[in-house]
């Protein structure tokens, strides 16, 4: 059976409104934040690998987010689209949204990332970049920290009937080890894929359950992670339903975290 991850299209379904989740993609992600908690504190957080650009009617918004922290963290990312001129741009009349990071208790030191589209109907203007900073972030309490080792992809080419001479690449099989190395139950692993172009800058990221049995990624065992265990995970990521220019550049590298969800 073809396991399929990486579906733009349904991954940014139903994303027309900050505070709605994100569509019907396994599992669903709440892309947007409704508020900050009153609790919440500045952080010292950076950036990495920001990626800003048009597909498919939708302004796409990737990154991955960097704990500058000593403590576990939650963290809030606000973002504001740019125009050309650099202007501030408004979506549905604000001019700054409040984004959710993939993982809810990102380790000290440690790493998380973050994905959004937002329908270019519900902009005020023609966004070209935008500004991301950290909006704040709440302790949270220690737990597993997930590793990924061996990753890797075999792609899947073949010849184009009307021209034998020309190669389409239709699909990335990415291959990694998830690994628990603590003294400690990850009650529910979650992965993300970094999907990278030829070019080398980020374009998308989606992230998988693998307690979910339903789960698009073929594992050697479903559930939770066990205190040292090691598991062989592969999907496919499909041409056809990542962002238009990815499908235009081809897959340079896949790149996977993992995290337990709290």
């Amino acid at each position: 059976a073809l396991l399929v991850i990486g579906c733009f299209g349904s991954a940014c379904n139903g994303a027309s409104a900050p505070g709605e989740e994100s569509g019907n993609a396994s599992p669903k992600v709440k892309m947007f934040a409704d508020a900050v908690p009153e609790t919440a504190k500045p952080i010292d957080i950076g950036f990495r690998d920001m990626n800003a650009y048009t597909s498919n009617d939708l302004f796409c918004i990737v990154s991955i987010v960097d704990n500058g922290m000593d403590q576990w963290q939650q963290i809030w990312v606000k973002t504001q689209l740019l125009d050309a001129n650099g202007n501030t741009l408004a979506v549905n009349g604000d001019t700054s949204i409040l984004l959710q990071t993939f993982s809810d208790a990102v380790p000290p030191r440690g790493a998380t990332a973050l994905f959004c589209a937002i329908p270019l109907s519900q902009v005020s203007g023609v966004p070209v970049n935008c500004r991301l900073e950290g909006a704040g972030a709440i302790t949270r309490p220690p737990g597993p920290i997930l590793i990924a080792t061996g990753v890797g992809g075999v792609r899947a080419m073949y010849a184009d009937k009307d021209n034998p001479k020309k190669i389409i690449e239709k699909s990335f099989n990415v291959q990694a080890v998830i690994e628990n190395p603590l003294d400690l139950m990850a009650y529910h692993p979650k992965m993300v894929l970094l999907v990278y172009g030829m070019d080398y800058k980020l374009y998308f990221a989606q992230m998988v359950g693998l307690d979910d049995p339903k789960a698009p990624v073929k594992q050697e065992r479903e559930g939770p992670l066990y205190p040292q265990e090691k598991r062989n995970i592969s999907c496919l990521v499909m041409y056809d339903q990542l962002p238009k220019p990815l499908q235009e550049l081809l897959i340079g590298r896949v790149e996977v975290q993992v995290h337990e969800a709290r």
